[in-house]
């Protein structure tokens, strides 16, 4: 409404390729952030099925030029929250061991004063349900944000954990001694 991007950050629960298509059905642009795959098969299938859906991408660089203008274009990028950030990320507590995680969100919502939707999906009674909290703390730090996310998600696994599939290493980068 504000003619502002969103921020849109979900981690690996229920079925989060379908909340993501449901949204794309309803006319909100949404536009995943991609890693480029070392596998360039694997690449190509993965995009051509998000182009299909009628969502978009941009790929993950080191500067952050086209998430910044999908944003000022009024788009919804996701994050995925839950993915181990290198050297790079911030080291926040996740279920009790320290986890890279990635700053982008809470920095964009921070600096650009874009609103973030804490989002998930869950399987319910036969049914897909998906979850959406705005989250607008725009007076917090950096860091205070990245602890807020972090921690909803972890709640939001405890309550769910049978539905929680992450395949990768979350833990892989350890923090300095």
């Amino acid at each position: 409404k504000k003619n502002k991007g969103v921020l849109f950050c979900t981690i690996h629960l229920g079925n989060w390729h379908l909340m993501d298509y449901a949204l794309a059905l309803h006319g909100l642009p949404l536009v995943h952030i991609l890693k480029e795959q070392r596998n360039k098969k694997v690449f190509e299938h993965l995009t051509s099925r998000i182009k299909i859906s009628g969502k978009d991408f941009v790929i993950l660089h080191r500067t952050p030029k086209n998430i910044i203008s999908a944003l000022s274009q009024g788009k919804i990028v996701e994050f995925l929250c839950d993915q181990d950030a290198g050297k790079s990320g911030m080291f926040v507590d996740f279920f009790g061991e320290k986890a890279s995680t990635a700053l982008g969100p809470a920095l964009f919502h921070k600096k650009l004063t874009i609103p973030i939707i804490l989002a998930y999906d869950v399987y319910e009674n036969g049914l897909h349900h998906a979850y959406l909290e705005p989250y607008e703390h725009y007076e917090k730090t950096v860091e205070e944000i990245i602890h807020d996310y972090t921690a909803y998600f972890e709640d939001v696994i405890r309550r769910y954990p049978e539905q929680y599939l992450w395949l990768h290493k979350r833990w892989n980068t350890r923090p300095p001694e």
